[in-house]
């Protein structure tokens, strides 16, 4: 005799709708973000121990009552492109919206997306 297969009416509704189960941004990123693709990072998943100070500042993603503008100011190669490029695709599944990226040039539009923006989305899965 087979076991019954147990049913829940919220992951049926889940499956149909394709509703992604919400995560907070941190626990989001290290489920959802591969570098494998990044040639230039040292690691295959982001490690926030080395930069402890994004944290706070990838956090401000996940308040989605309001828009806010977050401005983070540092010296070259501390990460300020990777924690507004995880807050945007944390956004693109959680809150779906148009979004503008500002660049200083075309060519720096099109390297930004080619290099770093599709490796990471590539590896994201989809609900």
């Amino acid at each position: 005799m087979k076991p019954k297969k147990s049913f829940s009416l919220v992951q049926a509704i889940r499956s149909y709708f394709k509703i992604t189960p919400y995560m907070p941004i941190m626990q989001w990123i290290e489920k959802n973000i591969s570098l494998v693709d990044d040639v230039s990072s040292e690691r295959d998943v982001p490690d926030f121990t080395l930069y402890p100070y994004q944290v706070e500042i990838l956090k401000t993603w996940e308040d989605m009552s309001t828009r806010k503008k977050v401005v983070v100011m540092a010296s070259e190669q501390l990460g300020k492109s990777t924690m507004w490029i995880y807050g945007l695709l944390y956004r693109f599944v959680y809150d779906p919206c148009q979004s503008l990226v500002c660049y200083p040039s075309d060519s720096k539009c099109q390297e930004t997306n080619l290099t770093k923006i599709q490796p990471l989305i590539r590896h994201i899965p989809r609900s």
